[in-house]
Formats: structure tokens, C-alpha cells, sequence
């Protein structure tokens, strides 16, 4: 018994064909400009003009209002003529107990970093830092082009330690803030995310 098999022409193909020869040209002429697109941001020729736009959506946007929740403590131009630079151990341990003492839900200390001793005082230091359990210091992550920098060994021994690395563009200006650093095949978080949880746990979050 034999079998005939017709070859017969598919509908969709045929109206596939109709739309390429109808719009071939609007598909020819987009696909050449996303090309062309894609080919300049690739070569980094549209990225100055990216960051220009993206700083001017920054500058006309209306200003947020002021957290109340957020307490911000900063050593001027006064102080470190009275006191130096940097501020010693001591003083430092006076601040952090004045500040404990307001029952803060989260201390953030990111004015310098505190791995070398600067003394007078730095057994109070550590005494301070040992005894605040809601104070989160900073560290850096060492790169290719960067040395790492420790946290006081009594916050890292307490986990209560974030890095404050940030990502410099090419212009010079800072427009990003990582949140997590893979060190070692292990996660390490930022400041102001371990900062963040911490006020957040204090929340009951």
C-alpha cells in the first residue's frame, strides 16, 4: 500500500512573509539603530553622557524631608583644632557612653577608622566598645589596588563590623554604595546595611 504526501504551504509562513515584505524596512532601520546603540554603549561613548543626565534627575528632584530618626554627630573644623587629629581613644569613649546613654537603637561609628590604638585612653576604648551592645564600627576590604584596613579586634570578635568601601566612577564621583562584598567564597555586609538590621532587630524586624 502506498502513501502520497502533499507538500502544502503553511498559512503562517505565508503571513509571516507578508509582514517582512510590508515592514521590512521600519525592522531593518530599528535594528540598525538598537545596533548602533548597543555598539556605542559597549565602547563606553554614551556613559559621560548617562552620569550628566543621572546627576540632573538628582538635582531637579524635590527635596525629601528630614528623618528625625536619624541623629548625625560629626567632628568639625573647630574641634579638631581644640582636640586634634585624630580625635584619641579616650574622647571617643566619652562620646560613645554620652551617646549610649540617650538609649539609641543603633551607633554607627564611621568617622575614622580604629585599628591602631590612639592613645591616652585607649583601654576605655575598648571597655566602651565591649560594653555597647548596639554599635557597629567599619572596616575596609583590601582590593587589587587597596590595602584592607581592620575594625577594633573587639567588634570583629562581636560580628559588629561593616565595610564602607564604595565605587568611584570614572569622573571621580561616588554615585553607588555596595550592600555586600564576596570575600573568600563568604558575604560580607556593608556599614550602612548592618546598620540598617540592626536598628531593624531592634524593631522586632
Amino acid at each position: 500500500m502506498f502513501k502520497f504526501f502533499g507538500i502544502y504551504k503553511n498559512p503562517t509562513v505565508k503571513n509571516i512573509q507578508r509582514w517582512l515584505l510590508e515592514n521590512g524596512r521600519v525592522l531593518l532601520t530599528a535594528s540598525t539603530c538598537a545596533g548602533m546603540v548597543i555598539l556605542l554603549r559597549s565602547l563606553g561613548l554614551l556613559q559621560s553622557w548617562e552620569w550628566e543626565l543621572y546627576d540632573l534627575f538628582f538635582r531637579i528632584r524635590s527635596p525629601e524631608s528630614l528623618d528625625t530618626r536619624i541623629v548625625i554627630v560629626g567632628i568639625d573644623e573647630p574641634e579638631l583644632q581644640k582636640y586634634g587629629y585624630p580625635i584619641n581613644d579616650q574622647l571617643m569613649a566619652e562620646l560613645l557612653q554620652k551617646l549610649q546613654s540617650l538609649q539609641p537603637r543603633a551607633i554607627g561609628l564611621d568617622i575614622i577608622y580604629r585599628d591602631l590604638p590612639q592613645e591616652p585612653g585607649h583601654q576605655k576604648l575598648v571597655t566602651a566598645l565591649e560594653n555597647i551592645p548596639n554599635i557597629i564600627g567599619i572596616e575596609k576590604v583590601g582590593g587589587k589596588n587597596s590595602l584592607a584596613i581592620k575594625a577594633p579586634s573587639i567588634l570583629s570578635q562581636k560580628q559588629q563590623v561593616g565595610f564602607n568601601n564604595v565605587v568611584i566612577d570614572a569622573d571621580g564621583k561616588i554615585r553607588r554604595l555596595l550592600l555586600y562584598i564576596l570575600e573568600d567564597r563568604k558575604f560580607r555586609e556593608s556599614f550602612v546595611l548592618k546598620l540598617a538590621l540592626t536598628y531593624l532587630k531592634k524593631r522586632g524586624y
